[in-house]
């Protein structure tokens, strides 16, 4: 076995192929989709690569693919924290601890060249993209951005010496007959404060095209201290647009104007497609992205991805507000089961709205950390 540098399109190739082939007996496995990793790994249309030091390795013996991994220092954002940290992300291995040790090594040293004095990880380039290893829920449906992992690979980061950097969660709710009567009392309490405000609904994703750019903007003031956020650019939300516009349904997006008619809360999810990616292996063609888009539209799960309101916007009842309409649109629509994307452990005010709701954890995924001894 021989660990093997990324250098050319045949061997990036087998990077990106390796999970369909050590996962084809996964039975809870979500593939990615393909199409998107053939951009995604691209250092020409990935502008990601620019501003950050990236690596990408295989494990092979002769011509057989035994494992994978990608290296990432993040110097922007290392600069901007005062960090010296290295970051090992798409890591697969088959059931060897001897594989994942000369990959993680692999990465390690590289690292100590640019002087970093810490390995993190699972961590791409940001918190936008897969985070951690899956640690609870394993047995539970897959959530889709997020990583499936052999429960193997979690012990093998305990034999390297890895510890626990940070968790983040999931939350499973039962979607209620009725808005819970504590939530709307609270609403009622600041109702008066809502005058000057007015709910944005959306009718066509044409319309959620106008607001993407306010609520991205949104997003960079707001997840600036959250851990591993990078800020999106114009190029980031253009690739992301390109990714999800055509799955975004626009009942599910609800957002606040002021009475500028400036975006000041927003809360965005859409219908659960795990069964429909499942359904094509991750391949949009022929079928997929049929397969998925049917898998969207018979949804009664839905996945609650992001939302944030204006710091000056706060302590004003907006997410009751919100949090009211959204019940209302997805009661319409006959959603059972409502999910939310992953959130920091920390996070403690999503945590306690999540449980009122009777939301309940789901999955837990790790990022675990280690010193680099030079």
């Amino acid at each position: 076995m021989k660990i093997v540098e990324v250098t050319d399109q045949k061997l990036l190739n087998q990077f990106i192929d390796f999970p369909y082939i050590l996962h084809k007996d996964h039975i809870g496995w979500l593939p990615p989709i393909y199409s998107d990793d053939k951009i995604f790994f691209s250092k020409k249309k990935n502008h990601s690569f620019q501003g950050n030091h990236v690596k990408m390795f295989l494990a092979m013996n002769e011509n057989q693919v035994l494992g994978r991994i990608m290296g990432v220092i993040p110097e922007k954002y290392n600069k901007r924290h005062g960090l010296k940290d290295a970051r090992f992300c798409y890591i697969e291995s088959i059931e060897s601890i001897e594989i994942v040790h000369e990959l993680l090594a692999t990465v390690e040293n590289w690292a100590k060249s640019f002087g970093c004095t810490q390995m993190v990880g699972p961590l791409g380039f940001s918190d936008k993209e897969p985070q951690g290893f899956e640690l609870e829920g394993l047995d539970n449906p897959p959530l889709i951005m997020t990583n499936v992992n052999f429960p193997f690979m979690i012990d093998f980061m305990k034999l390297e010496g890895f510890e626990k950097k940070t968790d983040l969660v999931s939350f499973k709710i039962e979607v209620p007959e009725k808005y819970p009567e504590e939530l709307y009392q609270k609403y009622l309490s600041y109702k008066h404060l809502h005058q000057n405000l007015k709910i944005l609904n959306f009718k066509t994703r044409f319309g959620v095209w106008r607001y993407l750019r306010p609520a991205v903007n949104l997003i960079n003031e707001l997840f600036v201290e959250i851990y591993a956020h990078t800020p999106m650019s114009k190029k980031d939300i253009d690739l992301l647009v390109k990714r999800f516009i055509l799955l975004l349904s626009p009942q599910y997006m609800k957002g606040v104007l002021n009475e500028k008619k400036e975006l000041v809360a927003f809360v965005i999810g859409f219908p659960d497609i795990v069964e429909g990616i499942q359904q094509c292996n991750g391949r949009l063609f022929p079928l997929g992205f049929w397969k998925i888009l049917r898998s969207q539209q018979q949804s009664k799960e839905l996945i609650l991805m992001i939302g944030g309101i204006k710091k000056e916007y706060r302590n004003m009842g907006l997410d009751y507000w919100l949090s009211l309409e959204y019940f209302e649109a997805i009661k319409k629509a006959g959603i059972k089961t409502v999910k939310s994307h992953l959130i920091l452990e920390d996070n403690l005010k999503t945590h306690a709205k999540m449980t009122k709701f009777g939301g309940e954890i789901n999955k837990r995924y790790r990022i675990f950390q280690r010193e680099i001894k030079i």
